[in-house]
């Protein structure tokens, strides 16, 4: 009985994965034999090659979706092989809030999406570059995505790295593992960081990022005298004109990014 149940199963199995191809040869054999005795029509013999064609059609586009979508579970499986970081980013949004008119007060934001690259990865790291200014307040949290967020505790602040930068250590509170994607945000208060009359804010790509976008919002009441967008070593590109002025709000400006270089300087400076 066990063994009939096994085979009905498996039957069903290959009705269901070949349903097309099982279709069109029983349709095939029954035209077939109707034809040998003459009792189909030319009309009758029409709708049947029709019908035949559209369910190997059917089963030739079906075929190719699966392929294709075999193909893309290799590559993403590849990519994660080759992976040399623990994390790609596939998506990360970083704001500067500077609402102080003098500058003296900010909210940097980044919130991003991270697909771990390897096995058992415990923590996660930020850094800049000798800013001016002190971080007042620093906060992060996370969780998987589409699921609660979570505090995570910094467990090394200020820690010196090669080129000038400052790293901090943010503990992930659990072991997350290959292909496993997260959502972290964090959140920093910033004084006096935006004092000078030329000022600036930067990303650099250090990982593999799928999309970076990055806002800036200036203080009410101040106004720009220049703005630019540079790039790795091109020329600086003035974007003054793409300012959002919607009327009783701030001045702001968003670029958004799509598939930026790893190692790539991205530079939004002001002169105010």
């Amino acid at each position: 009985m066990q063994r009939l149940k096994v085979a009905v199963g498996t039957a069903g199995h290959i009705l269901l994965d070949y349903f097309e191809l099982v279709l069109a040869a029983a349709l095939a054999i029954v035209v077939t034999g109707l034809a040998f005795a003459g009792e189909i029509t030319t009309k009758q013999l029409i709708q049947a090659t029709i019908a035949l064609l559209v369910a190997l059609a059917i089963s030739v586009i079906r075929e190719r979706r699966e392929r294709k979508a075999q193909g893309d579970r290799l590559e993403k499986n590849l990519m994660i092989a080759r992976a040399d970081k623990p994390w790609q980013v596939l998506d990360e949004q970083l704001v500067w809030d500077v609402s102080a008119p003098d500058g003296s007060y900010a909210q940097a934001t980044t919130t991003k999406e991270l697909q771990f690259m390897q096995d058992e990865v415990l923590s996660v790291y930020e850094y800049r570059y000798n800013p001016s200014g002190t971080v007042l307040r620093h906060e992060c949290k996370g969780g998987a995505r589409g699921e609660p967020m979570t505090d995570l505790p910094i467990i090394q602040r200020d820690f010196p790295g090669p080129g000038s930068r400052i790293y901090r250590i943010i503990s992930l509170q659990r072991v997350w593992r290959r292909g496993e994607i997260m959502t972290f945000e964090s959140e920093r208060e910033l004084g006096d960081s935006f004092l000078s009359a030329d000022e600036r804010v930067s990303k650099e790509i250090s990982v593999p990022t799928a999309r970076v976008s990055m806002r800036v919002i200036w203080p009410p009441g101040r106004e720009l005298k220049g703005l630019w967008l540079e790039r790795g070593e091109g020329p600086p590109l003035n974007v003054l004109g793409r300012l959002k002025r919607a009327p009783g709000a701030r001045i702001s400006y968003d670029e958004v990014i799509q598939d930026p270089k790893v190692g790539e300087r991205i530079i939004v400076r002001w002169n105010w």
